[in-house]
Formats: structure tokens, sequence, C-alpha cells
């Protein structure tokens, strides 16, 4: 088959629009029986295709037939990670081939062109990640060498749900500004797969870790993410022992919202515990406290969470969450 592989023209955009919104119909807002199913493959596109087609349109190379595109792969150098780990990274941020292409090595071809090429610009690591039931694009990786960091869910929490009490031994509040919570930001793992890898230095796992923590106390400060915290009584005053943080998805709202129903859907980006206080049910009132204010008004709640993680898989049925779609993080070593 005649098959050539180029970098992306401005031409190639409806082409590759059309081919993403029939490719990525395992994605999470698609396979939620609770939402609008022939929307799935349309919020997608429109939230995460066209950002990354207009970010990364030099970085975007795409398989042709007879001219046409039957495939894309799109990738992106993350220089300040890459600053941090103290080892040049990427990530392959969409990948795809149109179902009638597919077995015909097309994405092979594509894959290997993106390695060769990155490879050429010093990159050591890549990473990505893609559904846990895409066996054809999980089936393509592996064979290519990479190795599986990490499985993930989705877990959303829909106002209709039935959810138990749970037991409130704790105050817990809206973040009223107090810096004491910044400390708390320390114990961030958001990035398991990072910290998964052996062959990452600790050294520069614990520059990473460091590098997170500041931006989420930057983003709590300024507001762009929000908070709830948990206290608990002290000798001289009551002490912070929990933080849950959250954002709102904007971005997807406006798909879901009409002129008689405007809610919200968010996001539990973290929900941090101190060491002393963990097994004593400060993350389950947090999150469940977190509910009690937002389920009602809101299209759903969404939290993401590790598959072995088994205490935050506690936390998140305890509260009724569901887990409505899985997802695999898988790396590959570039050079020795």
């Amino acid at each position: 088959m005649d098959i050539t592989i180029d970098f992306f023209r401005i031409e190639d955009y409806r082409k590759l629009g059309e081919l993403t919104k029939r490719s990525f119909l395992l994605n999470a807002w698609h396979i939620d029986a609770h939402l609008p199913r022939p929307l799935g493959g349309e919020v997608f596109f429109q939230t995460v295709a066209t950002k990354a087609l207009h970010e990364n349109s030099n970085s975007c190379l795409v398989a042709r037939f007879r001219q046409q595109p039957v495939g894309y792969i799109i990738y992106g150098v993350d220089t300040q990670i890459g600053r941090q780990l103290g080892v040049s990274a990427a990530t392959i941020i969409l990948f795809c081939v149109d179902e009638s292409f597919q077995g015909k090595a097309i994405g092979e071809r594509l894959l290997d062109r993106a390695c060769i090429l990155l490879g050429s610009r010093g990159v050591r690591l890549l990473t990505v990640g893609t559904d846990a039931n895409n066996l054809p694009a999980l089936t393509v990786y592996q064979r290519n060498g990479f190795v599986t960091r990490l499985n993930w869910a989705t877990w959303r929490l829909y106002p209709g749900f039935h959810r138990s009490p749970v037991a409130a031994p704790f105050r817990v509040e809206p973040w009223s500004g107090d810096e004491a919570v910044f400390d708390l930001c320390r114990l961030i793992d958001r990035p398991l797969s990072w910290f998964r890898d052996k062959r990452l230095s600790s050294s520069g796992l614990a520059e990473f870790r460091r590098s997170l923590a500041k931006l989420l106390a930057q983003h709590i400060s300024d507001r762009r993410s929000m908070a709830l915290v948990a206290k608990a009584g002290g000798f001289f005053r009551e002490r912070i022992v929990g933080m849950l943080v959250w954002e709102e998805d904007g971005s997807v709202e406006k798909y879901y919202n009409t002129k008689e129903m405007d809610k919200r859907i968010y996001r539990v980006t973290d929900i941090l515990v101190d060491r002393p206080s963990r097994g004593q049910g400060v993350a389950s009132q947090l999150l469940s406290a977190f509910c009690d204010m937002a389920a009602s008004r809101s299209h759903c709640i969404e939290a993401w969470v590790a598959m072995d993680d088994w205490a935050s898989i506690n936390v998140v049925s305890k509260c009724s969450f569901r887990p409505v779609h899985m997802a695999t993080v898988l790396h590959r070593w570039l050079q020795a």
C-alpha cells in the first residue's frame, strides 16, 4: 500500500477532525451512559484535539493514502518536566489510524518516525496515555518497547446517586487563606507514572515533586484551584490535617448546558492528608463534605484514581462514586 508520511498541512484540519471524532469514541465523555453519547466524540475533538492541533501543528505527522489523511500522531517535548527530572522527556498527545486502514502497520510507521525525530532532538523518555480497552493502540505500543507504568480510572458521582452518610469527627470548611495548608502540598502524588519509573533518578523525582507542590500551592493561592480543609482539635488550637482540591471544567460544561440547565462539572484533583492523621477517615469526610456542597448543582463530580491505590478507591467508593472509564500510561526509553 502506497502510504506516505509527512508533516501536518493546514488543509488537513477538517479531515483530521473527522478522523478524530470517529476514532476517540472510547473516551470518558463518550462511554458514560449518564451523558448524551452523540456528544462524546465532538467533546473530545473540541476540548482536546483542537487544542493539540493548534499548539503542536509543527509536531504532527500525518499518514496519507492517495494524498488523503488516514492517520496522525501529535507529540510534544516536555521541556519544563524534563528540566526538573533531569532527563529530556516527551509525550504522545494524540495518535490514531482510520479503522479501515488498521492492521497495515501504518500506526507502527507513524510511531517509529516520531521516535526517530524525538531521538534526534535528544529526547530519552517518551510517555503516552491511552484507553485501557483500546487493544489496537496497546498492541502497537507494547510491540514497540513501551512498558505500562500505571492503570487508572475516572470515577464520577452524579446528583441522583444514593450516598450513605460518612462519619464526621473533623471540622471541614472552605480554605480561608491559612498558609498552613501549603505544607500539605508536599504530599502531592498525582503523576504516579513518573514516580514508578525506576530509571528516573530519586533526586530528579524529588525536584519534580517540589515543583508540583509549589505549583499546586500557587494555584490555590491564586484561586485557580479551590480547596476544603479538615481541622482537628489540638492542645492550644485546631490544626489542619487534610485538604481537598478541586477545579471546575468549563471547557466541557458548555456542551451539556442548555437554556433550561446550567450546571457545573467539578474535578477533584488532590486529597492530601498528613501522615499522622491517615486511616482516621479524613479523606472520606473531605470528599463527602465536598459532595454535599457541590452535587446538587453539578452535572457530575469527577476523580481520577490509580487502580492499585486501594486507599483512594475505598474513599471514592464510600462516597458512592462509580468508575466510568479506564486508561493506561506507558513509558518508552528511546536511548540508553
